[in-house]
């Protein structure tokens, strides 16, 4: 599953890139961004840290409504919570598509609200331990699971006119889906334009 979906999104990535040269297609940036959060689901959750790469494509004048598309990956463990809880390293692969939209635009300065679909598949081990009173593990066991949701978030976003990079920074994302899955996080992105419009 984990294959599928980074070659479905690879080969989304190049078709952008290769479309992107055409002086025809403006305002259209590659996404990339690293951040921290929590990710759980029916059986497992956790910590960790999570690095995202995207597309986006604005899709009104003014470069206002942006469709996103991207794919992340978090690797997640159980330091940091009781430890009466069971051991857990697992790893969490996201594919969605959002909407971004710049609720305020002052200047360079938007805040910036998106929303939209997700599908993700979590793998990994889940050790031993747990509550010796209630759920206690003996033995290690893997797992995979499928999961589908949606998530939303609001940040800040600088764009520069002059410049081509543009910077984000997630101050609040969230995610959930069937199956009890859920995450909250935290992100700053980088996000380069590909064909800057030309007067």
């Amino acid at each position: 599953m984990t294959k599928s979906l980074t070659f479905l999104f690879t080969a989304l990535m190049l078709h952008c890139i290769v479309t992107a040269q055409n002086p025809e297609n403006s305002n259209q940036w590659i996404d990339t961004g690293i951040g921290i959060g929590y990710n759980g689901g029916q059986d497992h959750g956790g910590f960790g840290m999570r690095y995202a790469v995207g597309w986006q494509k604005s899709l009104k004048n003014q470069n206002r409504l942006r469709l996103n598309p991207g794919l992340s990956l978090g690797n997640y463990g159980t330091f940091g919570i009781p430890t009466d809880t069971r051991d857990q390293f697992y790893s969490s692969v996201t594919a969605g598509v959002n909407i971004d939209y710049d609720l305020i635009r002052y200047q360079s300065l938007s805040l910036v609200v998106s929303g939209g679909g997700l599908v993700n598949y979590s793998y990994g081990l889940l050790g031993t331990g747990g509550d010796p009173e209630a759920h206690h593990y003996d033995e290690s066991e893997f797992f995979n699971q499928l999961y589908f949701g949606g998530n939303a978030s609001i940040g800040l976003r600088i764009e520069n006119p002059q410049s081509r990079v543009a910077y984000e920074y997630k101050l609040l994302g969230l995610q959930g889906g069937f199956n009890h899955f859920g995450g909250i996080y935290s992100a700053f992105e980088l996000q380069w334009e590909l064909n800057p419009m030309t007067e």
